[in-house]
């Protein structure tokens, strides 16, 4: 027997210790069955999960009325991702500032910059012709292509003895034709005024020389010298780059958001939670402690649980108003999914009907995984499962007193080998029908729905039926998979219960206030 079986025995011991279990027989809670259960549980699973990404799209976009969410649903995924539209937005802007500061660090952030003024006289024109002021736009144009070509650059290295390229010095010369002039102004910069003032100076001269050896026609005068001056370049971030930044770290942080929310197949709220299965949320469950050292029985016990405590008196009240005209005593709470919460939710309804003034008993037909006992701190056994295997175990032997007032429970019991089969049994029958004698309400703690048919033979003897489903742990897949198990039995599946939600009013008593 493996380790997990181990602990499961003795959670859910099978040797029996009141009385004799004609249809238990040792063993009945060993690895085999433990391996069938978990096996079929998982294929079913997996058969609700398959499918690519576009079956997941297609599925929630039905689940959405073809994709078109309404604005409280826009609302509810803002409130849930606030902090990551904050976060991505701060992180967009941050790292920008950090590129640019180390983008500073390694560049100059300083220059200098030596400028040259030259007037262009035209050349003397032909005998018996006029100057054309074509002719002189030509020559001004040719200059300054001179002024900034490899001839230059050339000479200017040649003069200067820099060790710098060609095209590095081209780099660092600029040329400026005023219009309507015959100037051309020569701006050279360095990373120093003495850099900036000497190239400067090997332009003007190498320009010259070329004009001198006569490869040059017309003629230029240096008509203004103007010394070295800084020029700060403006390396800080402008704001309209950093609310560019800011709008791409918004809209980086929502497309995460958008697809985290459409690919995720687990029910995130109570919208999503009725879209997926069907029916409505009755009451949203937000999540309470159970105290220190211990387990209080219910949030009504407990202390810092006021929000929990109105969302089950939301849900007495929900189940209230959705069977006016038929009126429900015995109430079955079953689940999407291991782990949905619905023993808590079991116990916590019964414990708000008994508030109201009503005598509430709780059935834990989980008689595969009882935790009502444990709940309440009651006695495992005697329980359901010995009152349906021997005949001539009375009621009054298996209600027990909790310390609730006005609730009973009655304890699934030892573990059976044969659960569903008790479950289906004539003798269940009567045991309701004595409950339904001696109290106003019955209310029955189920397996889950999916992967086990006890839920279904439960079903079948309830007036109605809760589905708990758990936000972020219950697909989508399950809840519908719950429910529609349950509607083959035609049973009344009156709406769902959202554990571990924001709390507030449902919106199904919202719409029905409204």
């Amino acid at each position: 027997m493996s380790g997990r079986a181990r602990r499961r025995h003795r959670q859910y011991p099978c040797r029996p210790r009141w009385g004799t279990l004609p249809m238990a027989r040792p063993g009945a809670c060993t690895q085999n069955r433990v391996v069938a259960e978990t096996k079929a549980i998982r294929e079913l699973g997996s058969e609700c999960r398959a499918g690519c990404l576009l079956r997941r799209l297609c599925e929630k976009a039905r689940a959405t009325k073809g994709g078109r969410m309404d604005a409280a649903r826009y609302i509810a995924i803002v409130k849930r991702w606030w902090w990551l539209l904050i976060v991505g937005t701060l992180i967009a802007v941050a790292a920008f500032g950090v590129a640019s500061r180390v983008r500073d660090r390694g560049a100059a952030t300083t220059e200098y910059a030596a400028s040259t003024t030259l007037f262009v006289s035209d050349p003397q024109p032909a005998p018996g012709t006029q100057p054309s002021a074509v002719a002189s736009d030509r020559l001004m144009r040719s200059y300054a292509a001179m002024i900034t070509g490899k001839g230059v650059a050339e000479r200017i290295i040649e003069r200067l003895g820099l060790r710098a390229s060609i095209d590095d010095v081209r780099g660092h010369i600029s040329v400026a034709l005023p219009p309507g002039t015959q100037l051309i102004e020569i701006t050279t910069t360095g990373t120093t005024p003495g850099e900036a003032e000497t190239l400067s100076g090997g332009v003007i001269q190498s320009f010259l020389a070329l004009h001198d050896e006569g490869r040059v026609p017309g003629s230029a005068t240096v008509t203004a010298v103007t010394p070295a001056a800084e020029t700060q370049l403006d390396t800080r971030p402008q704001w309209q780059t950093a609310l560019l930044v800011a709008a791409f770290g918004l809209l980086s942080a929502a497309s995460i958001i958008v697809i985290f929310e459409y690919l995720t197949d687990t029910v995130r709220d109570a919208a999503d939670a009725e879209a997926a299965a069907g029916v409505p949320v009755l009451a949203s469950v937000p999540m309470w402690s159970a105290g220190r050292g211990g387990r209080f029985a219910t949030a009504f016990a407990g202390r810092g649980a006021a929000q929990a405590c109105e969302a089950f008196r939301m849900l007495r009240t929900a189940v209230r108003m959705a069977t006016q005209d038929r009126p429900v005593q015995t109430l079955l709470f079953t689940a999407a999914g291991r782990s949905a919460g619905t023993t808590t939710a079991a116990a916590n309804y019964a414990h708000a009907l008994a508030q109201a003034g009503r005598r509430v008993i709780i059935v834990d037909a989980n008689l595969r995984e009882p935790a009502q006992h444990r709940m309440f701190d009651a006695e495992a056994t005697p329980g359901l499962a010995e009152a349906l295997a021997v005949r001539d175990v009375p009621l009054d032997a298996i209600v027990q007193a909790t310390s609730i007032e006005g609730v009973s429970l009655v304890a699934a019991g030892l573990c059976p080998a044969n659960p569903t089969e008790l479950l289906d049994s004539q003798r269940f029958d009567e045991l309701l029908g004595e409950l339904r004698q001696r109290f106003d309400a019955i209310v029955i703690d189920s397996p889950p729905a999916p992967g086990t048919a006890d839920a279904t033979q439960l079903a079948g003897r309830a007036d109605a039926a809760i589905v708990v489903v758990r936000a972020d742990h219950t697909s989508r897949a399950n809840a519908s998979a719950a429910v529609a198990t349950l509607r083959q039995t035609s049973t009344r599946v009156i709406g769902a219960l959202l554990n571990g939600g924001t709390g507030g009013m449902a919106p199904a008593v919202a719409r029905e206030r409204n």
